[in-house]
Formats: C-alpha cells, structure tokens, sequence
C-alpha cells in the first residue's frame, strides 16, 4: 500500500506545471519606440488572463529576449544580468503592477484563429502585446538597472 502511495505522489508531482512558463516571438511592425510580440502562456484552462499575458511579454522582453518571426529581427534580452540581480527591484516591479503601464493586450482579450493550442494536458494560448519599448528602456536606465546606450562600453 505504501508503495502505491509513494508512486502516486511522484506522477503528480511530475504533472504540476510553472505557471510562469511561456514563450515571445516577434508579431509584427508596430509604431515607433514599440515592440508587438506574440507572447504564448500556457494554462490548464483555454484562457489566460490579459495581465498574465502583458507580465509574460514584460517578463519575455526583461529576461529572454524577444525570438525572431518570419521577416522580424527579434530582441536580445534588456537585463542580461538577469532576475536574481536585482530581485528587489522587479519583485517590487512585477509585485505593485509596475509592468503593465509599458504593456497592452491588442485586440482587448480576444484569442485569434490559430492562437490556442492543445498541448497534451495544457492549453497553449497566444495573445498579442504591445509594449512600449523605448519607455520601458528609459525607465529601466534611470533607476539604474540598465546602462543607458550611450554609456559606452
């Protein structure tokens, strides 16, 4: 019986998912200073909330990097250093909301054709955000957690 227990806690413990785990890629050529990227969240449910999508974009652009679509260049990550470096910092910036005035979801939660996916026991859902580059850039510059482009290397 103790076996039975004991093997029943390792199938579910494999199946728990991160729920953070997502993917960006480049969607298409937005205004000036702005980045549309397809951010793709995956949940148990064929949903996925606006602000989870904005933060999973925010997040993607921060510490992934932005990956190539088609014709558009992607981006390099904005903090190379990573999360860990300045943990304070974005567990007050992701914490307070902070992101999501650099960020919104196009088309106002609607999911397009082609944009939801079953993956197994999941649901892959893809949205498009639209971040304000530039104005993410700068204000991660002045509070120092970036080096400007002119600081020379």
């Amino acid at each position: 019986m103790m076996m039975v227990l004991l093997a029943i806690s390792f199938v579910s413990a494999k199946d728990k998912v991160d729920d953070s785990r997502y993917e960006i890629e480049m969607a298409e050529v937005g205004e000036p200073g702005t980045l549309v990227v397809k951010v793709w969240s995956y949940n148990k449910k064929p949903q996925v909330s606006d602000d989870v999508a904005k933060m999973n974009a925010i997040k993607g652009v921060l510490f992934k990097g932005v990956s190539d679509s088609g014709r558009m260049k992607g981006r390099k990550a904005l903090v190379e250093d990573g999360y860990e470096n300045h943990k304070d910092y974005f567990d007050d910036f992701f914490g307070d909301a902070k992101y999501a005035k650099y960020s919104r979801v196009a088309l106002n939660s609607y999911v397009e054709q082609n944009s939801l996916i079953k993956v197994g026991k999941l649901y892959k859902i893809g949205k498009i955000v639209v971040i304000s580059y530039n104005d993410l850039r700068k204000q991660l510059e002045t509070d120092k957690v970036i080096k400007g482009l002119n600081s020379g290397f």
